[in-house]
C-alpha cells in the first residue's frame, strides 16, 4: 500500500491527467463528431474515414431561415459508412462533402440528401404522373410513408393535374402549393386537383412551412 502522505498528490496527478485527456479531444478538430462554424461556414467532422474524393451539393431550407439548425439535419443526412467531414456555406448554401470513394459513391450522398428533401431532384429522378387516354387529365397516387411517397413528381405542362394523397400524417395532413395560392386537407385522404401549370418547379409544402416535395413541370 501506498503511504497515506502520498494519497493527495497522486489523486492530484491522475486528477490532471484526465482533465488533459479530455481538453485534448475538445480541442481536436478532427475527432468525429467536431463542429466548428467560422462565419458563414459550417463544419462538422461525421468519421475519420480517409476521404478521397469530395463533392459539391446546392442544397435548400426546409423549414424555414436557421441555417444552424438545419445544418444539424443535412449533416444527419450524410452521415453515412464512408463520409468523412461536410461543409455548408450557409451564404451560398453549398453542401462539400468528403468522402472515402471505396465505400459511398456520389450518388449514394446525392439520394441521401433527395431522400431528406434538401436537396432538389432533376426532373429524370422525379416519378412520372400518368396520362388519361383522352389526354384531358394526368393523375398519381402518393403514400404517406413518414413523408410522401413519391415526394417528387414530373408533370407534363398544359394539363391538368390529380394527385390523389392517402390518409396523411403530423405536419403533412394539411398541404399547400405555394406558387399556386393552393391548400387542402388531407388528413382522411384526399385528390387535389390543379390546374394545367406552365413549366416550372411547384414546391408541396406542409402546413408547418416544411418542404415535403415539388412537382416538376416539364
Amino acid at each position: 500500500m501506498l503511504p497515506r502522505q502520498l494519497h493527495v498528490p497522486l489523486l492530484v496527478v491522475v486528477i490532471a491527467i484526465l482533465i488533459g485527456v479530455i481538453a485534448m479531444l475538445v480541442n481536436d478538430p478532427d475527432a468525429p463528431e467536431t463542429v466548428e462554424v467560422p462565419g458563414a461556414i459550417i463544419t462538422r467532422v461525421i468519421s475519420t474515414a480517409e476521404t478521397d474524393s469530395s463533392a459539391d451539393f446546392p442544397v435548400r431550407l426546409i423549414e424555414g431561415s436557421d441555417v444552424q439548425h438545419e445544418s444539424v439535419h443535412m449533416f444527419e443526412a450524410v452521415s453515412i459508412n464512408g463520409v468523412g467531414t461536410a461543409t455548408l456555406d450557409a451564404e451560398g448554401l453549398v453542401l462539400n462533402v468528403t468522402y472515402d470513394s471505396n465505400l459511398v459513391s456520389e450518388e449514394a450522398i446525392r439520394g441521401a440528401l433527395i431522400e431528406s428533401l434538401y436537396l432538389a431532384v432533376k426532373s429524370s429522378e422525379a416519378t412520372p404522373m400518368s396520362l388519361a387516354a383522352d389526354g384531358t387529365v394526368q393523375r398519381i397516387d402518393i403514400v404517406d410513408n413518414q413523408g410522401f411517397e413519391p415526394a417528387y413528381i414530373l408533370a407534363k405542362a398544359g394539363v391538368p393535374l390529380e394527385l390523389v394523397f392517402g390518409p396523411a400524417t403530423e405536419c403533412r395532413t394539411n398541404i399547400q402549393f405555394p406558387q399556386i395560392g393552393v391548400a387542402e386537407d388531407i388528413s382522411s385522404g384526399a385528390t387535389v386537383s390543379l390546374p394545367a401549370l406552365q413549366p416550372g418547379t411547384y414546391d408541396i409544402v406542409c402546413a408547418g412551412g416544411g418542404n415535403k416535395g415539388a412537382i416538376i413541370v416539364e
